[in-house]
């Protein structure tokens, strides 16, 4: 470590890593006490899961959505029109 707090990792790892002058890493404490550094991608990756597994995926959601959107649009269309039947019943003697 400099002194500025820079850590330098070694070139041969940096290859394994996939990392170029600049990249960024996530950096952190494991439970052990040991330091974990991890390129962005595979950070990113590790991230996934854990939120839980969805019971279905978000497309099935919108569409499910969608489907009771139209029921009740079609249920609306078969309703006669309140104000036309109170205009009708106006206009008769």
């Amino acid at each position: 470590m400099d002194s500025r707090g820079r850590l330098v990792l070694p070139a041969d790892l940096r290859r394994r890593m996939g990392l170029q002058a600049g990249d960024s890493v996530a950096i952190s404490e494991e439970p052990d006490g040991s330091v974990r550094i991890q390129n962005r991608r595979a950070a990113a990756h590790s991230l996934i899961g854990l939120g839980g597994r969805l019971e279905r995926s978000a497309l099935e959601d919108l569409a499910a959505e969608r489907q009771v959107q139209a029921e009740a649009e079609e249920d609306d269309a078969s309703r006669p029109d309140p104000a036309s039947a109170s205009a009708s019943a106006v206009g008769d003697p």
